[in-house]
């Protein structure tokens, strides 16, 4: 903290103990100043009343940022298989149930238009839930390592990321991207006595929606990353997967040469496959800026009644939301 200190004591004052301010002229540092230009939002260099934020928090910029491989510490890796498994279940259960309400619905239907006796349609629901149920949660284990697999490649992207910016990001602009919006709601919610720009609960609310934006921006950017590569590797697969039979479907046949029709169908597919990825790759950059606004609202809602844990809950409830829409 001393280092910083003294980095921001050399933005406001000079060598020799003056203050300094855009007019051109100095005011001793001991001494007070009645002039229009001595005011902190036109005299201070640019930043300077950010650094003296830092000052007042009693912390420094990029302090809430994480190191590359945090997130494999025991206590950290615990807590996220934890959450990722609480998550995964709950979708698990969410599928099963709406799954189960349609197909019931629409067996009630056909009782009612007597194509269907009650008698048949209850022996079906039952049928349907005994092996859904079974089967549904025999897969959880094979979907909870896919998941952690997932949430590991998307914490280890947003790293990366975190990286590049560091290259071409200042330390202020770093530091809003690496915010932990837990902590930052704790903080915010101390100064309310103190600051009178956060001095109500739409100030905070306000304050935390645009923290919530810069720090989950990287967070959104790495999903969405990893949910393309996903998604190329699927055509990828298709792709060579097709030319696999069909090179096999040729040897069996002994004509090396493929003919024109298929030649011209391959185009075609190639042509389609083409546009379904361009369209996919639109939608995920709309859903996920759609997703982050939504999120981040929610965080500043959650904030408002109980800054910490109702950020956070606020966040994950904008996020699912956002998600459901979007899908």
């Amino acid at each position: 903290n001393n280092t910083y200190r003294w980095r921001v004591r050399n933005m406001l004052f000079d060598d020799s103990g003056f203050r300094r301010f855009n007019g051109g002229g100095v005011v001793l540092a001991t001494s007070p100043s009645h002039t229009p230009d001595a005011s902190p939002s036109s005299s201070l260099r640019p930043g300077t009343t950010r650094a003296l934020r830092y000052l007042v928090e009693g912390r420094r910029p990029l302090a809430d940022r994480k190191g590359p491989l945090d997130h494999l510490a025991p206590r950290p890796l615990l807590l996220s298989t934890i959450r990722v498994t609480l998550v995964q279940a709950s979708l698990t259960f969410g599928t099963f149930a709406t799954d189960q309400l349609q197909l019931e619905t629409e067996r009630e239907e056909l009782v009612r238009k007597g194509k269907k006796t009650p008698d048949e349609a209850d022996q079906e629901n039952d049928e349907w839930e005994q092996r859904e149920w079974s089967e549904r949660w025999a897969a959880f284990p094979r979907n909870l390592l896919i998941a952690i697999g997932r949430f590991h490649a998307v914490t280890l992207t947003m790293r990366i990321y975190e990286h590049l910016a560091s290259k071409v990001c200042d330390e202020i602009t770093l530091d809003r991207l690496t915010k932990d919006t837990f902590r930052s709601a704790l903080r915010k919610k101390d100064r309310l006595s103190t600051d009178k720009e956060q001095g109500s609960a739409i100030g905070l609310g306000l304050g935390m929606f645009k923290t919530c934006l810069w720090a989950n921006a990287i967070a959104f950017l790495a999903e969405g990353t990893v949910q393309q590569i996903i998604f190329a590797y699927g055509y990828y697969e298709y792709h060579r997967k097709r030319r696999a039979y069909r090179r096999q479907r040729e040897s069996q046949s002994h004509d090396i040469t493929p003919s024109p029709p298929e030649d011209h169908n391959d185009k075609e597919v190639a042509l389609h496959m083409s546009m379904s990825f361009t369209l996919r790759t639109t939608k995920v950059l709309l859903s996920k800026y759609v997703v982050l606004v939504v999120a981040s609202a929610g965080g500043a809602l959650g904030t408002i009644v109980r800054p910490g844990w109702g950020t956070l809950i606020g966040i994950q409830m904008g996020d699912g939301l956002a998600s459901g829409l979007m899908d």
